[in-house]
């Protein structure tokens, strides 16, 4: 909650700052002629909507989970930044249009000393917002934040474009308001398409970072009373909240009560380390039959024979079936029904064979 409200103070004093800019470049560039200023002070607009999104994002997003919204309001971060980008977007194609106007039908440019000023300070101030977000952001850990501080980053740039092509009109007299103008528009366009496709991606369920990956793994490795894991799942609720599953094999002479502590234990481990909310599943495996080990062997082999990266678990024998789960790749050369054949082959009929195919979620098979 503490960083949520850190967001939402961030955002604000983004909001004031934008607004201050926007208003006075729009008309700095009424009273001068600018088409470049204009196209800046709408990207001002752009960046004061984005931070009024990331202010009401914030505020919703740090609402507790209720019946409707088991899992919490967070992922509304992304959805305020899908908002923002489509807007955005929309915004830079105007200036486009206007861009292509000026160039088209050049208009004079006033120069004045209080032009440069404003754009000073604009360099000032955006600069400022710049590492104001990425300080914030220590704390508060959001997407959203990276994504202003990278648009402020960006403005200090088009500012000191904007202050070079005053200096040559001042000294060699030739127009390029219009050409600055375009070059924002097109900027705007892209940055907000890139922007775009990130919230998009969160929305949609990405993979989680292999850090996140690994620091699971390891904890579930440490524990003695697991002999392998598989199926980890991971999904992302919002840049703070993740859920995820597991599955691990135990020897199937362990107590159930045994059982359940060791996934009592992992799961309050992982949630300590990584804050994922991790339910763990377990699968009762035959340690000890001589039957198992050699079978399991068996197909171990004539699996790597066919593709060393094919991994398989849940292996279990009864009543003449063999059931497991074989883990596959979407490059891989075989068909199901290739690979089904030819194990029964190399099990020289033996047994049955009722095989589950996996593909490859976030980490292979331990």
């Amino acid at each position: 909650m503490k960083e949520r409200n850190q967001g939402v103070i961030t955002s604000f004093v983004g909001m004031i700052a934008n607004f201050g800019l926007f208003v006075s470049k729009l008309v700095i560039a009424k009273l001068f002629n600018s088409v470049a200023i204009m196209a800046d002070s709408m990207n001002n607009l752009s960046d004061l909507l984005s931070s009024t999104i990331a202010f009401f994002g914030f505020n919703i997003a740090s609402k507790p989970a209720d019946n409707e919204h088991p899992f919490g309001h967070e992922r509304f971060e992304y959805i305020s930044g899908f908002l923002m980008s489509i807007i955005m977007i929309y915004i830079g194609l105007d200036l486009l249009r206007t861009s292509f106007g000026v160039i088209i039908n050049p208009q004079t440019l006033v120069l004045d000393n209080l032009m440069v000023f404003i754009m000073l300070l604009s360099i000032a101030v955006k600069g400022f917002l710049y590492f104001y977000y990425y300080y914030k952001n220590r704390t508060v850990k959001s997407n959203v934040l990276v994504a202003v501080a990278k648009d402020s980053g960006n403005d200090v740039i088009i500012n000191i474009a904007i202050l070079l092509s005053f200096l040559i009109k001042y000294m060699f007299n030739i127009e390029l308001d219009g050409f600055i103008g375009l070059i924002i528009a097109l900027f705007i366009i892209i940055s907000s398409l890139v922007m775009l496709k990130g919230f998009m991606d969160d929305l949609i369920g990405i993979r989680p970072s292999q850090d996140l990956i690994n620091k699971v793994s390891k904890i579930v490795d440490a524990n003695d009373s697991v002999f392998s894991y598989h199926d980890l799942l991971i999904h992302e609720y919002g840049d703070h909240t993740y859920y995820g599953t597991i599955h691990i094999e135990v020897d199937q002479r362990m107590s159930l009560t045994k059982a359940h502590h060791v996934a009592d234990v992992i799961e309050s481990e992982v949630l300590k380390v990584t804050k994922v909310n991790l339910v763990v599943h377990i699968d009762p495996i035959d340690l000890v039959s001589d039957e198992i080990k050699a079978v399991h062997e068996l197909v171990k082999q004539s699996l790597f024979r066919l593709d060393d990266r094919y991994r398989f678990h849940d292996f279990r024998i009864h009543e003449n079936i063999l059931e497991f789960d074989l883990v596959i790749y979407d490059l891989h050369k075989y068909t199901k029904e290739e690979i089904q054949d030819y194990l029964f082959n190399e099990l020289k009929g033996k047994y049955e064979l009722n095989i589950t195919f996996d593909t490859v979620q976030l980490t292979e098979t331990k």
